[in-house]
């Protein structure tokens, strides 16, 4: 009997469900492959596992707060200096790892080694701390040196600090470490601790020095093969939450159910290669721009999951978004392909001009929900008299095969530059190209290019918000991009779970803002 159960308990916890809930235990289901696998953002920034255990275990020195903002995580203080070529902060008194040890500037300073190494993946989400020095005035406090002033520089400072003293201060080590799953978990400076990563789940336990004390013993990140699976984990009480990111996953939901509404800092758009024929003519990119329903799009391909957007920030940071008046007036998309010399000989033809059919290659990134987004885009194209080719292409091989080197002529793609955006990486055209998405071929605009400059370095958020503004009737007037929608997930939880008002912005990883107060029953 004994034998049985255990293998009962190891195959709920490895391969299939995690063992009945108890009343401390928090069970959310995720879809990702089976593990064990690399828990760590640093490496794999848009893992949905490792952005969950980060969010439970590694805080930064701020974190994301209530709207979004960063408030102090690790930090007990934060302030600017030098007008934003400093940022000074002090340790938060009685922070302490999972063994026991303070939280220290030796473990800032590594952290920042780590973040500086070449050898880390993702260089794009860390170039915030290229040429950044730490200067330390104490053993709890420091601050960090910038080469030149940055407003959104505190979004950076999210990034989890790690403990040096595992790897003796070496980030090779971490690095190395990182990228073996099957080995011992770091310690954690969060609410809990990893205690063990399966092939079906990762189960975290109560950090014994994390204050406050969270109510909850055990979370337990639940790996699922797909959003129908989850659902029905959902459905059948097998978990309690579940993060809900595609319309997929939405659909045969039990009743009763508490749904929380989370607009993303992320936005989708269609990038225009100007490069391409014939997106070089300006008057053609503002009428395909102007084909697009977006309201339609996002009721018919995404089913209410996302937000219309018509400028270059996501709608969900409304401090940056262009006031009323702001953009040019949208002409029909049909009136001005004609005005460009597109015809359609007859009702429902491909428009035509000198003979030329206006057929477009749109490449897409096999990630859902994008290929549904292309699909509808594609009807609403086809109805104005453009003919869309539709291009998967595998999610990993965008960037580096398409985009950088510029092979081609429409790219449905998706950004996240987070809730204080330095945006000169997108439209800078003073950038070298494989840091810019500039696809124009002409000089670079001096005008855009002040705008954008003195936005991501200025502190006073008015004067940001202005000029945040111009860019976007700069972008509107040359049309490099079409923006479509600022994406929303919704948090599904069963109705014994009692949680704290959750943030109705941010990242994924916000839903576990305020997880030391929740509890079920």
């Amino acid at each position: 009997m004994l034998v049985l159960l255990v293998a009962v308990l190891l195959a709920g916890i490895g391969v299939g469900r995690p063992p009945a809930v108890r009343s401390t235990v928090y069970r959310e289901a995720i879809v990702a492959p089976p593990g064990p696998s690399v828990l760590s953002t640093l490496l794999l920034p848009q893992d949905p596992v490792a952005q969950a255990v980060a969010a439970l275990t590694a805080p930064g020195l701020l974190v994301g707060g209530w709207r979004g903002q960063p408030v102090p995580g690790l930090a007990a203080t934060w302030r600017a200096e030098d007008g934003g070529r400093r940022y000074a902060f002090t340790l938060r008194p009685g922070a302490r790892w999972s063994t026991g040890r303070p939280v220290t500037m030796g473990d800032v300073a590594f952290t920042l080694r780590v973040l500086q190494s070449p050898r880390l993946a993702d260089q794009g989400s860390t170039s915030a701390w290229t040429g950044v020095r730490l200067v330390v005035s104490g053993p709890r406090g420091g601050a960090f040196v910038l080469p030149g002033p940055s407003a959104a520089f505190p979004v950076a400072a999210e990034a989890p600090v790690l403990p040096f003293r595992p790897y003796g201060g070496r980030p090779g080590r971490y690095l190395l470490a990182a990228e073996a799953p099957a080995g011992p978990p770091p310690p954690a400076a969060g609410p809990f601790v990893v205690a063990r990563d399966g092939v079906g789940a990762v189960w975290l336990h109560r950090n014994p020095w994390a204050r406050p004390r969270p109510r909850l013993g055990s979370v337990v990140l639940v790996r699922e093969a797909g959003p129908s699976a989850a659902r029905t984990a959902l459905r059948r009480g097998w978990v309690d939450g579940w993060l809900a990111a595609t319309p997929t996953g939405l659909g045969q939901l039990p009743p009763g159910l508490r749904a929380h509404r989370l607009t993303s800092f992320a936005f989708v758009a269609i990038l225009l290669n100007e490069r391409a024929q014939p997106l070089g003519d300006i008057r053609l990119r503002r009428a395909l721009a102007a084909v697009v329903n977006r309201a339609a799009l996002v009721r018919q391909a995404l089913g209410g999951l996302g937000v219309p957007q018509v400028g270059p920030i996501p709608v969900s940071i409304g401090w940056a978004q262009p006031r009323p008046g702001t953009l040019p007036p949208v002409v029909p998309a049909a009136a001005q392909l004609a005005a460009d010399g597109w015809v359609a000989t007859r009702p429902g033809a491909v428009r035509t001009r000198g003979g030329r059919p206006l057929r477009l290659r749109l490449t897409v990134p096999d990630l859902p929900p994008l290929p549904a987004v292309a699909a509808t885009l594609r009807r609403q194209f086809r109805a104005a008299g453009v003919a869309l080719t539709v291009q998967l292409v595998p999610q990993g091989t965008l960037v580096a095969s398409v985009l950088q080197p510029g092979h081609f002529q429409m790219a449905l793609v998706g950004f996240d530059n987070g809730p204080d955006p330095d945006v000169r990486a997108f439209w800078h055209s003073g950038l070298p190209s494989s840091r810019s998405l500039d696809f124009s071929g002409g000089p670079p605009d001096p005008v855009l290019n002040r705008d954008l400059d003195v936005a991501a370095t200025t502190p006073t958020r008015s004067v940001r918000a202005a000029l945040y503004g111009q860019v976007a009737r700069l972008l509107a007037l040359d049309a490099p991009a079409i923006f479509l929608y600022t994406p929303v997930a919704v948090y599904l939880q069963r109705s014994a779970v009692r949680t704290p008002p959750l943030p109705s912005v941010g990242d994924p990883a916000a839903r576990f803002w305020a997880v030391a107060r929740w509890r079920i029953g």
